[in-house]
């Protein structure tokens, strides 16, 4: 009996022992550099964090947590309304991310839209101790794409995973709503994006940057900070792996060498690859904060920065009377087609068509869009698609330049967050956050041919 006595203690320990904090805080120091207060102001008091405003608001870590391995949230809260955030998109910005709660007597589980919107997806009913302060407990298994809520050790709620990787925090929905202890924990140690680079497996995060080289889908990861080209059946075939801290890989085009054109964002530069994948050069020039890229049948390369369109010869020389400046609020794609340069607004919902010598308007598409994002342009039929994360369709422009028709997979629940999109001859390829959805023409509203998901979990 003794001996089985002491085998429970050892197994209590190794599992104790097994458990890794990957977020800790019980705020007895303050408030730690790794937070980031978001629409709204938070204080420190007596070891505990509490909202100081009456608005919704917001207390993020900036610890970025991958869709690798389950782990859990632990949060002990009171005085007020508010709960946990986790999966978050951006910790600067309260959008696509779940949370869990409490409101009275109630746990009420959802998820943020690309607009903020919160959607409720639960409501369940809960008994509040005295002493007014709560326990609780989100279990996150982005792997299975689940996860659960216990409040007192009581499992309230299980739910399925929209969005599995991002950010965690706290969120209150009325001043008063205070925190003294904080933690995400995991089974195994925390993965960091260094740890997925060149594992020879499909990464999709964050999925807002593809194209077109042959057979092959290239497609930009920006929180492992890689490149990779995926086959037509979503099989890893080559990955380029950006160097530098600060790396962040966006839009990528190609020259008439099959030479790629990579924008790096993190370094306000533009990486040129030979056909071996090898970097053969890095220009710059006045690039303020670039997002995407496009090359016309003369090798021109055009640069969409947070200024405006710069544009260079295939060496990388920036050429004088770049413009476009001023002209968008907040533009992060672009696209090179025979009737011109497509730059899509997302902060003004409008697509402008640029005359590619003068970067001129020379047409305006704003019917339909909320945050309009990536383009494909058909050149058999000429028309245009236009993926919107905010209205969460593809919206289907005709060659005169008039909305035909809002595109939405149905059958599949509908897109998660439809940012980029290709065309061929018989194939229409949406890039959805985490996943590539496969469509043949003319049936985007049934269920894809091919749904391409990263295998590295």
């Amino acid at each position: 009996m003794t001996s089985f006595l002491f085998l429970v203690v050892i197994m209590i320990a190794q599992a104790a022992f097994s458990q890794t904090a990957w977020i800790a805080d019980d705020f007895d120091d303050g408030l730690a550099d790794g937070w980031k207060q978001v629409n709204g102001s938070w204080s420190v008091e007596d070891s505990y964090v509490r909202a100081t405003s009456g608005q919704r608001s917001y207390l993020f870590n900036t610890k970025y947590i991958m869709r690798t391995k389950p782990y859990y949230i632990e949060a002990r809260i009171g005085n007020g309304k508010g709960g946990v955030i986790f999966c978050l998109n951006d910790y600067t910005a309260p959008v696509m991310a779940h949370y869990a709660i409490l409101e009275g007597h109630e746990m009420v589980t959802g998820y943020l839209s690309y607009n903020g919107e919160p959607i409720v997806t639960r409501r369940v009913s809960y008994l509040a101790p005295k002493d007014g302060f709560v326990t609780i407990k989100v279990e996150v298994d982005p792997v299975k794409r689940t996860y659960s809520v216990k409040v007192q050790n009581h499992e309230l709620v299980l739910e399925a995973l929209r969005y599995r990787s991002g950010y965690v925090g706290l969120t209150s929905l009325s001043s008063g709503f205070k925190c003294d202890f904080f933690q995400v924990v995991g089974t195994q140690p925390m993965d960091t994006p260094y740890d997925l680079v060149k594992t020879a497996q499909t990464q999709i995060d964050h999925l807002e940057y593809m194209t077109l080289l042959k057979d092959n889908i290239v497609i930009s990861n920006p929180i492992v900070g890689i490149v990779q080209w995926l086959n037509s059946i979503g099989e890893y075939t080559l990955e380029i792996a950006l160097q530098g801290q600060r790396s962040e890989p966006r839009g990528t085009a190609f020259l008439s060498d099959n030479s790629m054109l990579v924008v790096d964002g993190g370094e306000n530069a533009i990486r040129m690859y030979n056909r071996e994948a090898e970097l053969e050069r890095i220009f710059s020039g006045s690039l303020k904060d670039p997002r995407d890229i496009a090359v016309d049948e003369k090798d021109m390369i055009y640069v969409l920065d947070q200024e405006g369109v710069k544009v260079f010869d295939k060496f990388g020389k920036e050429q004088d009377g770049s413009s476009a400046k001023g002209l968008f609020k907040n533009a992060r794609h672009m696209l090179y087609t025979a009737k011109g340069l497509y730059v899509s607004d997302e902060r003004a919902a409008k697509v402008f068509l640029l005359d590619p010598q003068e970067l001129s308007v020379l047409q305006e598409l704003k019917e339909g869009f909320v945050h309009p994002a990536g383009m494909a342009f058909d050149e058999k039929t000429n028309d245009l698609y236009i993926t919107d994360p905010g209205a969460n369709v593809v919206i289907k422009y005709n060659k005169g330049g008039i909305l035909e028709d809002y595109i939405d997979p149905v059958t599949i629940n509908g897109f998660i967050s439809p940012r980029c999109i290709l065309v061929t001859d018989d194939r229409i390829i949406v890039g959805d956050y985490e996943r590539i959805l496969i469509f043949q023409k003319n049936s985007l509203t049934v269920r894809p041919s091919l749904e391409i998901v990263a295998n590295n979990e």
